[in-house]
């Protein structure tokens, strides 16, 4: 009787290991994922931020120097 509770209480123990590292492995899923997402979250935000500071520039620039013609236009 004692080594067929024990036996029990073996096959229990190890099914909760089982169980237990299945969870922690879904678990670890979820939150690689979730740091991937917030990751790439903030990889987009700064290249968009990067492109904004390019246009931004770049239309300063062509602005710059449309100005710089029309002032040399009048004075001529």
């Amino acid at each position: 009787m004692k080594s067929t509770t024990m036996l029990t209480r073996a096959a229990r123990s190890k099914q909760m290991a089982v169980l237990n590292k299945t969870a922690q492995s879904k678990q670890m899923t979820v939150l690689n994922k979730a740091t991937q997402s917030k990751q790439m979250t903030v990889l987009n935000k700064a290249a968009q931020s990067r492109q904004m500071t390019v246009l931004n520039k770049t239309a300063q620039s062509r602005q710059t120097l449309m100005l710089t013609q029309v002032k040399q236009m009048r004075y001529k």
